[in-house]
């Protein structure tokens, strides 16, 4: 039997053998080797609470499709951008997900090339992303009048139930061949058959789901938050506040707030205290410890309150500061 949707994806078997098929699996103990393996898919990833961070990705690669799997055991924070047409459908166990300002249930998201991702999880949640190689093919043979890159790139596949059980049953059937070790994926015309049809309902979910005003409001607030962490991310490690970031942007801090409240379900202020406190840990990782204490690696990201700052930073990563300086 497989695991159930949301539990840690037990150990694989051998691989099939081949370049036309790959499986890898990879466990995590720390949110940054997850966001150094995930950066070239140019996704970046931040723990958002807990303990540290604990979790692993299953990932099969094949001419026709590929689908990864993931499970995290802390609520984070992921921002990037897709690099080819995929959907993508979250699950908590432990609380709610939210991707560009929508609130996953049982639905899927989809995401054309070069839209991005915007997603925030309020506990451990598992997630899965597929991709299929031919389905540009496929809208234009199933619904002609649908343009897959249209408008924001964003829909909620959520509308059309029956498209969305079909996708849903095919993850699942792809993730219980993985889990007997990928025999069943080595027949050329059985996978092409798994990446037809998961295409067809694909396209069936997103042409069966229809646009409102509040997406079209949402579709606004992602671009204003995308636009924010443009510009973190040219500051690099200098510290940024509400009021500069908003004068920045020519946006209000309402405007600002309901942007990132509707996209992460968190103000600017917790994000950017968030943001600093992923700085100070990198610094500390990456600079000899000769050049950068704690002390000073705190107060150039704007903490002066230490007692305080060492709590807030084992709350979110399951160690003090100093032990992270003593690891380098």
């Amino acid at each position: 039997m497989p695991a159930p949707e949301g539990e840690p994806i037990p150990a694989l078997a051998a691989p099939p053998q081949g370049a036309s098929v790959r499986i890898t699996r990879m466990r995590f103990a720390d949110a940054d080797h997850l966001s150094e393996a995930t950066r070239h898919a140019r996704i970046e990833v931040s723990v958002a609470g807990g303990r540290g961070y604990h979790g692993g990705l299953v990932t099969l690669e094949a001419p026709e499709l590929k689908i990864q799997w993931g499970f995290h055991g802390v609520p984070l924070m992921v921002s990037g951008q897709v690099k080819e047409p995929a959907i993508l459908s979250v699950w908590g166990s432990g609380g709610s997900g939210r991707c560009n300002g929508q609130a996953m249930g049982r639905g899927v998201l989809f995401y054309p090339a070069g839209t991005e991702l915007q997603s925030r999880s309020d506990g451990a949640c598992g997630r899965v992303s597929a991709s299929v190689s031919n389905l540009e093919s496929l809208a234009r043979s199933l619904a002609p009048d649908l343009d897959l890159a249209e408008g924001s790139g964003r829909r909620y596949a959520d509308g059309a139930r029956e498209a969305v059980a079909v996708i849903r049953s095919l993850l699942l059937t792809a993730r219980r061949a993985v889990e007997s070790g990928g025999a069943a994926l080595r027949d050329a015309s059985a996978r092409r058959a798994l990446a037809e049809q998961l295409g067809m309902a694909i396209v069936r979910a997103v042409a069966g789901d229809r646009p409102n005003r509040r997406r079209e409001g949402i579709a606004a607030c992602a671009a204003l938050v995308r636009e924010a962490e443009e510009i973190l991310r040219a500051r690099r490690y200098q510290p940024v506040s509400v009021p500069e970031l908003c004068k920045v942007l020519g946006a209000s801090e309402a405007r600002l707030r309901e942007a990132f409240q509707r996209i992460y379900g968190t103000g600017p202020s917790s994000y950017l205290r968030l943001r600093r406190l992923h700085l100070v840990r990198r610094k500390l990782r990456t600079t000899r410890r000769e050049e950068c204490t704690v002390s000073a690696a705190a107060s150039s990201l704007g903490f002066y309150e230490f007692g305080r700052f060492a709590g807030e930073y084992r709350a979110v990563f399951g160690e003090l500061p100093s032990q992270t300086e003593r690891a380098r």
